[in-house]
């Protein structure tokens, strides 16, 4: 499933879609994880004859069948993790310890500049010389960010830069999808068994 990016505290609609590849007539219900880590999603049910209770009944082999849902994002107030001015010599790396979560970098430099890196992350940081950057990030485990001055062939002079680092609570959580399916249903309902699940991240832009 593609990942989402929604706002902070504002909806997106998503379509959710699944086909029965077996040989005989199914009903199905897809278990959805509701409300997590702030985020909200919301059953948009369909209306209409072989539906109830967002089950799905009598899909034909070969069917495609699309549920819809609203994804709503949290928006719990930032908190600023660093904000520090810092002289860094030629040759030198600084590095800064993160928590899991997602993150909004801002640095300035001054002289020649500075590399950022993410290393074990898919940030893509600046790996070039930079008076300036800007970048959200996402760390799915804990992690660092590193700040370098290289070298210029001993000839690269001290930099100095400020780095402000805020933590966007909830930005980030991976929503679990199970989806059951019952070849009959009796007077109690139908017999649900898991047949597939897959896992989807939700992230804040």
């Amino acid at each position: 499933m593609a990942d989402i990016s929604v706002s902070p505290g504002s909806s997106q609609s998503i379509t959710v879609t699944f086909q029965n590849t077996s040989d005989v007539t199914t009903h199905y219900r897809l278990e959805d994880a509701g409300r997590f880590s702030g985020w909200t999603i919301t059953k948009k049910c369909r209306e209409g004859p072989g539906s109830k209770d967002c089950e799905i009944q009598n899909v034909d082999p070969g069917d495609t069948v699309a549920l819809n849902y609203q994804v709503s994002a949290p928006s719990p107030a930032p908190v600023v993790i660093y904000d520090d001015q810092v002289i860094i010599e030629e040759n030198t790396t600084v590095a800064f310890q993160l928590d899991a979560g997602t993150y909004r970098l801002e640095l300035t430099a001054t002289g020649d500049g500075v590399e950022v890196l993410w290393p074990g992350s898919d940030c893509s940081g600046q790996p070039r010389e930079t008076q300036s950057h800007t970048e959200i990030c996402t760390l799915k485990r804990p992690g660092q960010f590193s700040v370098s001055n290289p070298s210029m062939f001993g000839a690269g002079r001290p930099s100095s830069f400020t780095v402000k680092v805020t933590n966007l609570p909830g930005g980030s959580a991976t929503a679990d999808w199970v989806l059951k399916a019952a070849h009959t249903c009796g007077l109690f309902g139908c017999r649900y068994q898991d047949v597939d699940s897959q896992s989807q991240l939700f992230s804040v832009r």
